[in-house]
């Protein structure tokens, strides 16, 4: 026998395997949905008073691919897994053994399978959402719209710098990032604060590390004095202006998506903010943000496939049943490791790369060492 990868089987079982996980995946996805829409539905409606339907219509669209992308993964554990019992219970997985097909020749509808799952993934995680979730901001649509609306001044944040501490909110006006609203605390070393400024709006000096403040209050005067700091704190003497040039090193980029979710900022923001020195943020948000989308595909290719040997190999014989529960529970595992490890990076405690790889490739040496188990077994 010769190796067809697109033979009639591998033909036959894909599309099977598709028919199961798309079947399972428009289950969880309306569950989702559901979730997802209905403590927004008073907000939709306030705001479309002429055409709701059209309206909650078009908001489902856009909520579709942050509801898919976290999905496709365990959905295509869930459906490979499925369409092997099937074929198991019906005889047709005993008359594919008969055939003399090897078990390296069974993987290759499943990895066609998460190559196909898996690019799909990726262009959701990557560019399609951050499409969808901007066109949500953009158009005030349901709460993550209202909130990541850049047009309006942001809840106040507190950036830490090397100069001080400093307290502002964020808005854009044609592209143009402006702090309002804004208290800069200035130290020179531990507990000494030189210098406070209040100030209304302040604006970037084209693209320096200098801010133009506007109709402000400054207490002190940068001079390190060490009764400065009562002097601050105690409503010492202060001069009000109408400008006054300060300096933040804080990164205007990461300003524009400041509060924003990293799965919500474009993708080419990501990139820029992982491959830049820190400014006012912590990168290991997004160089975690960026490994786990170059890992989307692979960690969809590794459910397929471990789905596919696990199945083919426990599902045979008494006690089918109860095989069908431990490999659920171990998908589930993955999965749910999985998405702890991205949170783990994104916070910190994980390096980027061991966060998003991680669970991949730990999939794949444990499917590779099953397998070379069970063909000890059998010589």
């Amino acid at each position: 026998m010769f190796l067809a990868p697109f033979g009639s089987y591998t033909r036959y079982l894909l599309r099977t395997y598709l028919w199961q996980v798309g079947s399972i995946l428009a289950i969880l996805w309306l569950v989702a949905l559901t979730i997802d829409i209905l403590p927004q539905i008073g907000l939709l409606l306030d705001g479309a008073p002429a055409h709701p339907v059209r309206v909650i219509l078009w908001f489902c669209v856009l909520r579709t691919p942050w509801l898919l992308v976290p999905l496709i993964p365990f959905a295509t554990f869930l459906g490979v897994l499925t369409a092997e019992y099937l074929q198991t219970r019906s005889g047709v997985r005993i008359l594919i053994w008969n055939s003399g097909r090897s078990p390296m020749g069974c993987l290759m509808p499943a990895l066609l399978l998460g190559l196909l799952l898996g690019s799909v993934d990726t262009v959701l995680d990557a560019w399609v959402g951050p499409v969808s979730m901007a066109i949500q901001a953009r158009d005030r649509l349901g709460r993550d719209g209202q909130r990541l609306d850049r047009s309006r001044a942001s809840d106040f944040q507190w950036i830490a710098l090397p100069e001080g501490l400093l307290r502002t909110r964020v808005f854009q006006a044609d592209g143009i990032v402006h702090l309002k609203d804004l208290s800069f605390f200035h130290f020179k070393g531990p507990e000494k604060l030189v210098e406070l400024v209040h100030a209304k709006e302040a604006r970037q000096i084209e693209e320096s590390s200098f801010w133009r403040v506007s109709d402000g209050m400054l207490w002190g005067g940068g001079v390190d004095d060490p009764r400065m700091t009562e002097s601050i704190l105690f409503g010492g003497p202060s001069t009000g202006f109408l400008k006054h040039d300060l300096q933040l090193s804080v990164d205007t980029i990461w300003l524009s998506v400041i509060g924003m979710e990293p799965q919500y900022v474009p993708f080419r923001i990501v990139r820029t903010l992982a491959d830049r020195p820190s400014r006012g943020y912590d990168p290991a948000v997004y160089r975690t943000r960026e490994q786990a989308v170059f890992a989307d595909a692979m960690f969809v290719v590794m459910m397929a496939v471990a789905a596919s040997v696990f199945s083919t190999v426990l599902l045979t014989g008494s006690g089918m049943l109860t095989n069908v529960t431990k490999i659920l529970l171990v998908g589930y595992a993955v999965h749910s490791i999985g998405r702890a490890c991205i949170l783990f990076g994104e916070n910190g405690l994980l390096p980027a790369a061991l966060a998003a790889w991680s669970v991949p490739v730990m999939l794949f040496c444990g499917v590779t060492v099953f397998l070379k188990c069970q063909k000890g077994r059998q010589g």
